[in-house]
Order: C-alpha cells, then sequence, then structure tokens
C-alpha cells in the first residue's frame, strides 16, 4: 500500500498540473506521448529481466542442472519478448508514419517554396486553381 501511495505522490504534480485538450490532434500527441513512455519502460524491463536471467543461469544455476536449465529457459523468453516489444514499436511507427500523424506543420497547397522564396501555384484562365483540361491554356477556353 505505501508503495501504491509514493507512486501516486510521485505522479501527482503531472496530472494536476495537465493542459487541456484542444483538438483531436493534441489527443493523438497526448496517446503517442503515453504510448512511447510505455514501450520505454516494457524495454527497460525486459533489458533487466534478460541481465537479472543471465546473473541466475552463471550463479545460481552453476551447480544445479534445474536451476540452469530455468535460467535458459528465462533468457530466451526474455530475448523472445524484447523482440516482440520491438516489433509492436516498429508496427506502431510504421503505422503512425504512414497516416501521418506527427506535429509537423502541414504542407500548404496555396504556393510551393524554392529556396526559401516562394512561388504561387498555377493559376487556371478563369483565375481558380488549374485543373487540366477544364481551365487550363489548352482547354478550348
Amino acid at each position: 500500500m505505501k508503495k501504491i501511495i509514493i507512486l501516486l505522490l510521485a505522479l501527482l504534480p503531472s496530472i494536476s498540473f495537465a493542459q487541456t485538450l484542444r483538438d483531436i490532434n493534441s489527443v493523438a500527441q497526448k496517446a503517442t506521448n503515453i504510448g512511447d513512455l510505455i514501450i520505454k519502460l516494457a524495454i527497460a524491463f525486459a533489458i533487466l529481466w534478460i541481465v537479472v536471467s543471465v546473473v541466475r543461469y552463471l550463479i545460481v544455476g552453476a551447480d544445479d542442472e534445474e536451476a540452469r536449465k530455468k535460467g535458459g529457459q528465462s533468457i530466451l523468453f526474455g530475448v523472445i519478448g524484447f523482440f516482440v516489444i520491438l516489433s509492436i514499436w516498429g508496427l506502431v511507427s510504421l503505422l503512425t508514419n504512414s497516416f501521418r500523424f506527427s506535429t509537423t506543420q502541414k504542407p500548404s497547397f496555396d504556393s510551393v517554396r524554392i529556396d526559401g522564396g516562394s512561388v504561387p501555384s498555377p493559376k487556371g484562365v478563369d483565375g481558380g486553381p488549374l485543373v487540366p483540361g477544364v481551365n487550363g491554356p489548352y482547354s478550348g477556353q
């Protein structure tokens, strides 16, 4: 119970000073941040598990064949878990990049930037955006 209270007291400042969520992008960013934290903690736990398993395998299992076998299985499960965590992290990153969930500025289609300058987008003969075959120079207008 004491550990839970200490954990809650450690997390309380981050909860009480939280900002309000303004739009769906900020909700997605918060979810991404929480997911990144969970993945980092899972990777740290997997590495710790592997190190402890190696110590058990080498030190505790030095005399006992059964303990050595359990240590070897524990190392194997730790390595498998580590690669599963990395695979999930890679899939999430792939999906995030595929659907363009990021905090970078979205591209503007009003103008094209070349070497710091701005070049206006092509306009049709009627002054609106260029639609090939409809209002372009060879559309018959």
